[in-house]
């Protein structure tokens, strides 16, 4: 949008669009900065159930998907314990579901279950908005994508710095699933 207003050659316009680009632009630089330093904190892994971690979020969880969202959970109490420090699973979620929120125009539903396959364990955030478009899906596997989509990609380097993945399946206009998987024998 910036951009385009920049096109338009009306002096107040041209003036704001490209302080909101200055201001876009430091944003992502000073996010950068954040993720890189936070990639030289302690970590303090330790062995997690899954299911607990969220159980133990529900409550920040519903307030940050808000009122005109709904949350439900499937959640297995059986699962192999992941070797992560308690905060990254935890920043994860939460990145997921805000990002599912926002993609609301309206009120819906968002499913968090808990799942193992074998020796790889996760969690499913399932919405039922409209789904990602294809520029914010290839945004998230981008280092250099869009600022708005630095939470997701966040996501993405704490699975794999764990050896985990993020894999986001979209579900054009019914929707989109998050799967995010960690290896329960991983130590860290």
């Amino acid at each position: 949008f910036a951009g385009f207003v920049e096109e338009t050659g009306v002096p107040e316009s041209v003036d704001d669009a490209r302080e909101i680009l200055r201001a876009s632009e430091r944003g992502t630089e000073l996010t950068k900065r954040l993720v890189a330093l936070s990639r030289d904190r302690e970590v303090r892994s330790e062995p997690l159930d899954l299911s607990t971690v969220v159980s133990d979020n529900q409550r920040l969880l519903a307030k940050s998907a808000g009122p005109s969202i709904r949350l439900s959970f499937d959640l297995r109490s059986d699962l192999s314990p992941v070797s992560f420090d308690r905060s990254d699973p935890e920043q994860a979620l939460l990145h997921v579901v805000l990002q599912s929120r926002d993609d609301f125009s309206r009120g819906g539903q968002i499913l968090i279950r808990s799942w193992q396959r074998g020796r790889h364990v996760g969690l499913e955030i399932e919405d039922d908005g409209p789904g990602l478009s294809d520029e914010v899906y290839a945004a998230v596997f981008d280092d250099e994508g869009h600022p708005e989509q630095l939470g997701l990609r966040a996501v993405r380097e704490i699975l794999e710095q764990g050896g985990g993945a993020l894999e986001i399946v979209p579900k054009s206009g019914v929707g989109t699933l998050y799967r995010l998987s960690f290896d329960a024998t991983a130590a860290r």
